[in-house]
């Protein structure tokens, strides 16, 4: 059986979250499916009153913080282009100039995470989903971008828990349910994987490693008709 096709398949979306203090300019975000809704905090000033001796500085204080966030939102939609454009150690750069200046905003770490992915950097995008889940507990694509990058160390257990936890977030997560399915194909749980991988192709039937890797599933449980089938149907779509 082929090894985690999923990432070769993937369709990348841009959209636009808020970042920052108070700010309207459009962030980029690098996400593998159209699906997928990653939500991102905004990060407002206090409402506690400032006193008057210090407003001079503090007043200094948020320009330095509203401009610093200014430049992290440039490097971040710069690291999405050069991704778009298959320029990924160009695009890892811009995106680690944006986490350095603004190290808190959970989108950066799961946009690094992608781009790590795309460059098979799996040590270093499961690390960068993992700071995003840390700052965002509930960041459905964080989930799904660390289970998927599980999926490609071979470990398919922690890709399952992941993968399942993207699901509960997002249960229109075409990808997250074909990757858990091929998770669980690895496994050798082929009926569970059948069942995840015909979830996937409900939401998208476009998704040819969904068509292909049940393909797979059916082949190893006797059901060489139904394989044929979505080997053909794979081919169909371009595998």
């Amino acid at each position: 059986m082929k090894k985690f096709l999923i990432g070769a398949v993937t369709v990348l979306t841009i959209f636009s979250a808020g970042c920052g203090d108070d700010s309207d300019v459009e962030k980029k975000s690098v996400v593998p499916s159209a699906e997928k809704n990653v939500s991102d905090k905004n990060f407002n000033a206090p409402t506690k009153p400032v006193e008057t001796s210090k407003l001079s500085s503090t007043t200094s204080d948020r320009r330095d913080e509203t401009a610093k966030n200014t430049d992290a939102e440039f490097f971040a939609n710069r690291a999405v282009d050069n991704y778009n454009r298959k320029n990924y150690h160009e695009a890892a750069a811009d995106a680690t100039e944006a986490i350095r200046l603004n190290p808190t905003n959970v989108i950066g770490y799961v946009n690094r995470g992608y781009i790590y992915s795309a460059l098979n950097d799996w040590s270093q995008a499961v690390a960068d989903f993992s700071k995003a889940i840390e700052l965002d507990p509930s960041n459905a694509s964080a989930y799904s971008g660390r289970g998927i990058a599980y999926g490609f160390t071979g470990d398919y257990n922690q890709s399952v828990a992941d993968l399942s936890k993207a699901v509960e977030l997002n249960p229109n997560d075409a990808l997250a349910y074909s990757g858990r399915g091929i998770a669980y194909a690895h496994l050798g749980d082929y009926n569970k994987a059948v069942d995840d991988l015909s979830a996937a192709i409900k939401i998208n039937p476009q998704l040819i490693a969904a068509w292909q890797h049940r393909g797979q599933c059916y082949q190893a449980l006797g059901d060489d008709a139904k394989a044929q089938a979505d080997f053909d149907k794979a081919r169909q779509l371009g595998y």
